[in-house]
């Protein structure tokens, strides 16, 4: 391992965060093994989300542009940075004190990426062992708020796509771009980022996210000439994964759009079965939903 201490450079996107951003700032600046500088980028807000950031620590650096959306604001801040190493935290997490510290010693040649756990990570889930293109294809288990990119792998793939059509799933963009051209993903096993869930209507998130990450998708297969079966079994995959999100938190006419529009893509007995069920009464869904329950408790 290189004996050369990293420079890490923090990059904040913040957008009308005046409520929360003080927390995030704080959380930097409160890390254990400090960091070279806090860039915090107000992105067009109409609140006092860069009075807040100060107000927090007046050691951060504020740049205020237009509205561009996180990946515009990601951009800047990297190119107002001197760090050769960049870390994102989004303006509503929150760092533990000891996530840099920990993350650091992984920051070694050959590694272009590392990241950990956010806090209380979903039951037995573990990364791939081997975090390549075709793992990351499958599924995004990258957090943005954990991530430390080195600079120069970042610049070379020209930073983050700036397309309003993949906003929300900018990282996982930068991700599947990294692994194409042979990053390096180094995994940490702790818990070291306090993630909040964003606020707003389930459905409207789940409807909109489904339709950037089927753009993500396409244009990602576009990039590095993907078989056409290939990206169109992803496509369904990912109208699958949230029809079946909005079937369980019973928004049943936005569960069938979904269905359907994974069935158009790929033909799938499972899927069709979860379609035909967005046509039955809420309480008969509802009466399954509590008989599965207490036949789970009983068997345990």
């Amino acid at each position: 391992m290189s004996s050369v201490v990293p420079r890490i450079s923090v990059v904040m996107p913040a957008w009308n965060a005046s409520a929360f951003v003080g927390r995030a700032v704080a959380s930097v600046w409160a890390q254990t093994s400090p960091v070279e500088e806090l860039i915090v980028v107000d992105d067009g807000s109409t609140d006092d989300t860069a009075a807040a950031a100060l107000a927090a620590d007046a050691r951060t650096t504020i740049v205020r542009q237009s509205n561009g959306g996180p990946g515009a604001a990601r951009n800047r801040g990297v190119r107002e940075a001197r760090g050769d190493w960049l870390a994102f935290l989004d303006a509503d997490d929150a760092w533990r004190p000891e996530k840099l510290a920990r993350q650091r010693p992984a920051c070694r040649e050959g590694v272009d990426v590392v990241f950990s756990y956010v806090v209380d990570p979903l039951p037995e889930y573990t990364p791939p062992a081997v975090i390549d293109f075709d793992a990351l294809w499958r599924d995004n288990c990258v957090g943005m708020s954990t991530a430390l990119v080195r600079r120069t792998t970042f610049e070379k793939i020209g930073g983050f796509d700036e397309d309003r059509e993949i906003l929300g799933v900018e990282d996982y963009n930068l991700w599947l771009r990294m692994a194409a051209r042979g990053a390096r993903f180094e995994f940490v096993p702790e818990q070291l980022v306090e993630y909040t869930p964003a606020p707003g209507n389930l459905s409207s998130q789940f409807g909109k996210i489904a339709r950037c990450s089927a753009r993500n998708a396409e244009k990602v297969a576009r990039d590095i000439g993907m078989p056409e079966a290939r990206l169109q079994a992803k496509l369904a995959a990912i109208f699958e994964e949230y029809g079946v999100a909005l079937l369980h938190a019973r928004d049943l006419h936005a569960a069938r759009k979904c269905l359907w529009e994974a069935l158009r893509h790929q033909r799938d007995r499972r899927t069709v079965a979860r379609w035909l069920t967005t046509f039955a009464p809420r309480r008969v869904l509802d009466w399954r939903r509590s008989l599965i329950r207490s036949a789970s408790r009983f068997l345990s």
